[in-house]
């Protein structure tokens, strides 16, 4: 059964650069898992694409009728034009009858002083534990009298059980979730999370980011030298991307929760590539574009 989405998307989307969204497969039709297709777009410095994001791309004139894994750990498709067997009208349409799909990847593209950076929009390793337990740290950690302690290192993207992510002792705008990388990384987006406590819905629904080199002199992430305030979540489980206009280069990146609902809670997942990957990127961009511009050059006849 294929499902249409109607009414208001169920995904917040803020960026500051180019998107594009495309679809990829495995080996043979609708043969990823979720945890396969999300490797499939890392493997092409990608990341799954959001379901607004998906629809934005519909708007854009992508159609295609086949189901794909997106960051919700849901799957549909686009379609622009109407179509039998293939939900019947425009729109995003979700798909629930089997377990192994394709993929839709977002890539975002920077533009650094003029020159265009794709291949860096892959997930950093917070979901899938990559970023080790211990390479998560809190201003402060809830915990109850008989001991329910929701961690800094449960701030996973999708963590599951009944504590399943990040809440401070204190709620205030001095606390912060902390994460090292190991190593310098450009980092160019966050997708952020909230969780259920109690049958209520808790989340964040503004913040900041702080970065660092060395985990002691920070900087406020700007924009047009002015600290931004992202637009956070909206409930508690639907996924929020914010990406980044100007890549952060650190090995430290610092979340720093503003405005919430209840109570401070999060999970989150970092988007970027390899410090070396990005430079190889930004050469070779930077080389394309010379290139461009001598054979331009080349073609203006003599004054």
């Amino acid at each position: 059964m294929k499902l249409f989405l109607f009414g208001i998307l169920l995904i917040s989307f803020a960026a500051s650069s180019l998107q594009e969204v495309f679809p990829v497969g495995g080996r043979g039709l609708y043969a990823l898992n979720y945890w396969q297709a999300r490797a499939k777009c890392a493997s092409l410095g990608a990341s799954l694409a959001s379901i607004q994001e998906l629809d934005q791309a519909r708007l854009n004139g992508l159609s295609h009728c086949a189901c794909g894994w997106l960051l919700e750990k849901k799957v549909g498709y686009p379609m622009n034009e109407t179509k039998a067997g293939c939900g019947n009208r425009p729109g995003v349409h979700l798909c629930n009858w089997r377990e192994t799909w394709d993929a839709f990847c977002y890539m975002g593209e920077l533009h650094i002083n003029t020159t265009a950076i794709a291949n860096c929009s892959s997930p950093l390793g917070v979901e899938t534990g990559e970023i080790r337990d211990g390479q998560m740290t809190a201003s402060s950690v809830y915990h109850s009298f008989w001991n329910e302690r929701w961690n800094p290192h449960l701030a996973r993207l999708h963590k599951e059980g009944v504590i399943n992510a990040w809440m401070p002792h204190h709620d205030g705008r001095n606390q912060y979730l902390e994460i090292d990388m190991g190593s310098a990384m450009a980092v160019t987006g966050i997708v952020t999370q909230g969780a259920s406590r109690y049958m209520a819905d808790q989340f964040v629904t503004s913040f900041k980011v702080a970065h660092s080199k060395d985990g002691e002199f920070w900087r406020t992430y700007t924009e047009d030298n002015v600290e931004r305030i992202f637009v956070g979540n909206f409930d508690n489980d639907t996924p929020v991307r914010n990406s980044f206009k100007n890549p952060i280069l650190a090995r430290y990146i610092k979340f720093k929760p503003m405005t919430y609902q209840k109570h401070i809670t999060l999970r989150m997942e970092l988007y970027g590539c390899g410090i070396q990957e990005y430079n190889m990127e930004l050469e070779r961009r930077r080389a394309v574009r010379v290139t461009a511009m001598n054979g331009f050059e080349e073609r203006i006849p003599p004054q």
